[in-house]
């Protein structure tokens, strides 16, 4: 795909995962097969590459950076469930510096890994958008 405006050149691999929208409501998604130099298929559907809206792909690094988030993300939950776990069993009928420590640490991985198990979601769902307004499609 060349970009009209600034003459940028973006490759879609064949075998990528893609969404090809046909209007802004209409899309097919599946695997990106090259047939011709006119046209695509996705699936069972051969859609001409002048019929295409846009075209939304997902990196494969994106997603792999996502997995790795949530995954991390998960990890740090269960530290901090772990750490509440323990601050629970520290108690007795006072207060003491011990169970505090364990209190505040399991918050902190509370918070931290739900900001990174957010952060892989949002990784897995984005993909980059490539408009027929913008991009001229071609196959090479």
């Amino acid at each position: 795909m060349d970009n009209t405006s600034n003459k940028k050149v973006h490759a879609i691999e064949e075998g990528q995962k893609i969404s090809v929208y046909l209007s802004e409501s209409s899309f097919v998604k599946g695997e990106l097969v090259l047939i011709d130099s006119t046209s695509i298929a996705i699936g069972k559907d051969t859609i001409p590459l002048s019929k295409i809206y846009s075209i939304e792909a997902k990196s494969k690094q994106v997603q792999t950076k996502g997995g790795i988030l949530i995954g991390i993300g998960a990890a740090f939950i269960l530290g901090g469930v772990a750490a509440m776990g323990a601050a629970s069993n520290q108690k007795d009928s006072s207060f003491d510096l011990t169970s505090g420590l364990y209190e505040g640490t399991g918050i902190g991985l509370f918070a931290i890994g739900g900001i990174m198990t957010t952060a892989g979601i949002i990784c897995l769902a984005s993909g980059k958008n490539y408009k027929s307004s913008t991009w001229e499609y071609s196959v090479r």
